[in-house]
């Protein structure tokens, strides 16, 4: 009766679309693949073994991207809670407003609740939808959590940055109960529900039991179909490797040679990859011994680039990468990235131009569910995401031919990382954050090491600033912007800035404060305010 009523265009509302639309679902679902995306925080371009640095092995990504299709040339936002909003809805932050982290403690920003999230298509789909992890898209309602945007359960934490053992977010206390905290509490749940229980464990631990135990639950599918259970659906949002510097002390201890100097511990950071490569690497394994590798699509992304040097407490590297986290140079914004899995070619890379606010639209092409966007109450505005599963799926030219780094209304006064966009070969950059350049990571000598970036020479003595002007670079033969052209190409950069006009344009304010202010609870714990 529902695709009767569809197909005489009747019913208008969407509601009734999607009803119809899910109704169709249920018979499709046992032939989707599961998704498994894995996030991890602030890894730097020079934090893995595949882009050419011995200094810290990295065998679980590593044999991860191998086995599928590494993304050469793949970008984020600067800073976490812009690119995991654009992840979830497909969007620009030009158009969600979402250009900052939203703040810790007692927030009152959050992503917009109009947006239907990706986890809320997968279910349209028939898939079981499991968050572990770092959230970072609001906290202080009910309905801005997890499980109220999409996902079917949720084990981790709301907010940006934490104590990885009591999970307190003033990390210098040594109050494990986080109480008396006027900037910071206990930030870990379950649901809706504070998690207490796992005050005092390592979180990347937490959170790899967590995704083991969803993974084995799907396993072992008979081959008759009986008992199916339906896809699933797992957002893994590792804390690893953002601040603070924190890691047990066996991992720290296999990097003995490399320096570890206050301010920027690499050594504690090299721990603190290697145990986040190792749950990745045992959630792969689990995935391959339960019978699930050849129906599981596994995605591998940072959500920015790798704060180094110090700054925010941290030592990543993106090096021979320009810049980090928190500004629009290649090093912020150029990030370690594979998929792996059905229709993904193996063993191979791919140079084509990818965006994070591509991956809703790619993966609902890939599981057959790129019409649920149609329908969707908010249209996808300019700017925003588009699939390249067709281009992914072969390691052909990509649809994408632009990448919008970050752009801004000038008459509204808000230049946040400043305005940035590629077209082609070329780069149109006006920076406004730049907190170094191209720091090398302590312990590594750059002459020995063949990067899988190759730069054509050292950095530059006296670099080019690019604040309050605009610089031009083509990042295809100088990846990490060592040269300004825009004194010798003044025509290209009025045809870039042409292109960027109507982004700027559209650009929307930043993501206001909204609602009530959450509290901390008797205990210590931060509990929402409705």
């Amino acid at each position: 009766k529902l695709q009767f009523l569809y197909l005489i265009g009747f019913p208008p509302t969407t509601m009734h679309r999607l009803a119809w639309l899910a109704a169709l679902a249920v018979a499709d679902a046992a032939s989707r693949p599961n998704l498994v995306m894995i996030v991890v925080d602030d890894l730097g371009y020079n934090d893995v073994s595949m882009h050419g640095s011995p200094q810290i092995p990295t065998p679980g990504m590593d044999g991860l991207c191998a086995a599928g299709t590494r993304l050469n040339r793949y970008y984020v936002q600067p800073v976490c809670s812009p690119t995991r909003a654009t992840i979830m809805t497909g969007r620009h932050v030009i158009n969600t407003g979402v250009y900052n982290p939203f703040s810790e403690g007692p927030s009152m920003q959050y992503l917009d609740l109009q947006y239907a999230l990706l986890p809320s298509h997968l279910k349209t789909l028939g898939y079981d939808t499991h968050m572990v992890g770092k959230w970072h898209l609001g906290s202080s309602l009910n309905a801005t959590l997890p499980v109220a945007r999409g996902f079917d359960s949720h084990v981790g934490y709301l907010q940006g940055a934490e104590d990885y053992y009591h999970h307190c977010l003033n990390f210098k206390s040594v109050d494990i109960s986080c109480s008396g905290l006027a900037e910071g509490g206990y930030d870990f749940i379950h649901g809706e529900t504070t998690a207490s229980e796992y005050n005092g464990t390592y979180s990347a631990e937490i959170f790899a039991r967590q995704a083991l135990r969803i993974v084995r639950n799907y396993s072992n599918p008979t081959a008759d179909g009986a008992g199916a259970k339906p896809p699933f659906f797992l957002y893994l949002a590792f804390q690893n490797v953002h601040a603070p510097m924190q890691v047990p002390a066996a991992y720290e201890a296999k990097f003995p040679s490399v320096p570890n100097p206050a301010g920027a511990p690499r050594r504690t950071f090299c721990g603190m990859v290697d145990i986040v490569d190792e749950a990745i690497a045992n959630v792969t394994a689990a995935i391959r011994e339960g019978g699930l590798e050849e129906s599981t699509l596994v995605v591998l992304t940072s959500d920015n680039g790798g704060p180094a040097d110090g700054y925010d407490g941290n030592a990543a590297s993106n090096y021979p990468l320009r810049g980090g986290k928190n500004a629009i140079w290649e090093g912020g914004t150029r990030v370690v990235g594979c998929a792996k899995g059905p229709g993904v070619p193996a063993g191979k890379v791919w140079d084509g131009l990818m965006h994070a606010s591509d991956w809703m639209h790619t993966l609902l092409e890939a599981v057959g569910g790129a019409h649920l966007l149609k329908v969707d109450d908010v249209p996808f505005q300019l700017g925003d995401g588009m699939s390249v599963w067709p281009a992914l799926s072969t390691t052909s030219a990509s649809p994408r031919t632009w990448i919008l780094y970050e752009a801004h209304d000038p008459d509204l006064g808000h230049l946040i990382h400043g305005n940035a966009i590629l077209v082609g070969d070329m780069k149109l950059a006006q920076v406004r954050l730049s907190f170094y350049d191209w720091p090398v990571p302590p312990g590594q000598d750059p002459a020995a090491i063949n990067y899988s970036v190759q730069c054509g020479g050292p950095p530059p003595a006296s670099p080019p600033r690019c604040k309050g002007s605009w610089c031009l670079f083509n990042v295809t033969a100088d990846p990490c912007e060592h040269t300004d052209l825009s004194a010798q190409h003044p025509e290209i950069v009025a045809a870039l800035k042409a292109e960027l006009a109507p982004y700027q344009k559209q650009a929307r304010p930043v993501v206001p404060n909204r609602g009530c202010l959450p509290s901390m609870d008797k205990f210590g714990a931060w509990e929402r305010c409705a």
